[in-house]
């Protein structure tokens, strides 16, 4: 009887979890998302009447040598990009822009990313959404979660879960409804993983300032390491570093 007991009482818990789990995908943005989207429209107005947008060769060069120092700073693996001055948010948008370029999904498509909680990750969900295409953002599990979620719904992003979802076969089971043809990796850890598995095979992998690691980031069980370069050998991707 006490086996059957804690039987049942684990199968409550792992429900729990993945209720939990599946509520951060639906989670739907709140009326009181309006700033975030006044926000939006503000920053698209003056990033596009920004003169920089239109810089000469020598200027596009400078503000992409910018932009892989910003993008460098790690913050748990991922681009800890938090404040800008007028010029280098559109620079950040200009170059984003020339990364989705670089992908060629077409309109309908699905991107997968990670550090989608970061400066660069919400502006890549809001040309995404400009671009219609469809996004999953991957994000940090760390305290308010919910809130960026939501925060991140309302700039326009699709699907947004946190890195813990990544590891379970929910994420499996999205991916293979949702094919997304390219992957934009931002980060050295695990999320640098979850992209990469998460693109179907024969897909596009770009990674933008980080250099990826010689094994594959795994949790859990332990196992053989796997080197990077086999891992996207196996899946026959289009591999990009920029």
């Amino acid at each position: 009887l006490l086996i059957r007991d804690t039987i049942v009482q684990n199968r409550r818990v792992l429900a729990t979890k993945q209720t939990n789990a599946l509520a951060l995908l639906t989670t739907p943005p709140s009326a009181s998302s309006q700033n975030l989207n006044t926000r939006r429209v503000q920053f698209q107005t003056w990033s596009e009447n920004d003169p920089n947008l239109y810089s000469d060769q020598t200027n596009n060069e400078e503000n992409m040598q910018s932009f892989r120092r910003l993008i460098a700073v790690g913050h748990h693996h991922c681009a800890g990009i938090r404040s800008f001055s007028t010029s280098d948010s559109a620079s950040l948008r200009k170059n984003v822009a020339s990364l989705l370029d670089s992908l060629s999904v077409k309109p309908g498509g699905t991107l997968v990313h990670n550090c989608g909680d970061s400066e660069i990750g919400k502006v890549v969900i809001q040309l995404a959404k400009e671009r219609n295409l469809q996004t999953i953002s991957i994000i940090e599990d760390k305290p308010g979660t919910p809130d960026t979620i939501e925060e991140l719904k309302a700039l326009g992003g699709d699907i947004v879960v946190p890195e813990s979802y990544t590891k379970t076969w929910y994420m499996k089971r999205l991916s293979n409804e949702l094919n997304p043809s390219a992957g934009l990796n931002l980060s050295d850890g695990y999320q640098a993983t979850a992209v990469c598995k998460a693109v179907v095979s024969g897909g596009t992998f770009l990674t933008y300032g980080k250099k990826l690691p010689k094994h594959v980031a795994y949790e859990g069980a332990a196992r053989k390491p796997i080197e990077w370069s086999a891992f996207l050998k196996e899946k026959k991707l289009k591999v990009l570093n920029m």
